[in-house]
C-alpha cells in the first residue's frame, strides 16, 4: 500500500479515511473545512485492543500542543457510547461476561489524543484512491475492530458499479445515435450530456453521504446502472419498432 510522508502531524486529519495513528483510538472524519471537522467518529480501545467506547459528533475542532505532543479535540452535539460488562450465570456453564452499551448525550465534550506516533508518520491514501485489494484489507481491519465499515463497502461497490458504466452508456447511446434526420444530431448530443450528468450526479450525491450512519449507500451507487440499463432496453425496443427513425 502506497504511503505518503506526513509534513505535519495534523495532516493525517483528512476526511474519507480511517486514522489509526493515535494510540487506543481509530478516527473517521466525514468532511473537513479548515479546522472544522464534520461527521466525526472516534472508536476507543482498551489495553487488550477491545473496543470499549465510541463517540459520534456532528462537528469538532482541534488544537495541537506540539510540546506535549497532544491533540485536543473539542466535540459538539456528541453522543458517547460506553461498553460495560456484567457477570451473568448460564445453567450448566461457568460465569460469563455480557457486554452492554450505555449511551450518553453531550452538548459538547473534549478528548485528548496522543500524537507521538505522528512525528514521522506516513499517510495512507483516501478510500476513494485505494485499489480493490487495499479496500478489502481495510474492510477486514474494520470488521476486526468493530468499526462501521459503511464507507469502505461504499467504495468497493463504487468500483464495481463504475466498471459497468461503459455498458450502461452504450445501451443508451446506441439507440440515441440511430437517427434518420440530421436535425436530430443536436438533440442526441444534448440527451447524451444529460445522461452522463445524471449518472455521475447520483454518484457524487451518494459519495457526499458516505459518512452517514445506517444508510445503505452502496445500494444507491447501483441505481444509475439499473435505471440506464432499463432505459437502454426501452430505447432499443423503440428503435426496433421504428419510433426513432
Amino acid at each position: 500500500m502506497a504511503h505518503v510522508l506526513v509534513a505535519k502531524p495534523v495532516d493525517v486529519l483528512l476526511p474519507g479515511r480511517y486514522i489509526r495513528d493515535f494510540p487506543g483510538w481509530t478516527i473517521y472524519i466525514g468532511k473537513k473545512d479548515d479546522q472544522l471537522l464534520k461527521e466525526v467518529l472516534l472508536y476507543g480501545y482498551d489495553e487488550k485492543g477491545r473496543q470499549n467506547r465510541r463517540i459520534e459528533a456532528a462537528t469538532a475542532t482541534y488544537t495541537l500542543n506540539e510540546t506535549n505532543k497532544v491533540l485536543s479535540v473539542e466535540l459538539s452535539d456528541a453522543r458517547y457510547y460506553l461498553r460495560t460488562s456484567e457477570a451473568v450465570e448460564d445453567e450448566g456453564m461457568d460465569t460469563q461476561a455480557m457486554s452492554t452499551w450505555e449511551i450518553f448525550t453531550w452538548g459538547s465534550a473534549s478528548q485528548e489524543l496522543d500524537m507521538s506516533r505522528l512525528m514521522n508518520a506516513e499517510l495512507k491514501p483516501d478510500l476513494s484512491e485505494m485499489t480493490w485489494s487495499q479496500l478489502r484489507d481495510e474492510l477486514a481491519q474494520a470488521r476486526t475492530g468493530e468499526i462501521a465499515a459503511g464507507p469502505i463497502v461504499f467504495h468497493l461497490h463504487r468500483q464495481v458499479a463504475g466498471a459497468f458504466a461503459c455498458v450502461c452508456f452504450a445501451l443508451v447511446g446506441i439507440p440515441l445515435g440511430i437517427r434518420a434526420h440530421r436535425r436530430e444530431t443536436s438533440v442526441g448530443i444534448a440527451m447524451a450530456l444529460l445522461v452522463a450528468l445524471l449518472y455521475y450526479g447520483i454518484q457524487v450525491f451518494a459519495q457526499s453521504l458516505e459518512g452517514k450512519q445506517g444508510a445503505c449507500l452502496h445500494l444507491l451507487i447501483w441505481m444509475p446502472n439499473f435505471v440506464f440499463i432499463g432505459l437502454g432496453c426501452w430505447l432499443f425496443r423503440r428503435s426496433n419498432r421504428g419510433c426513432l427513425a
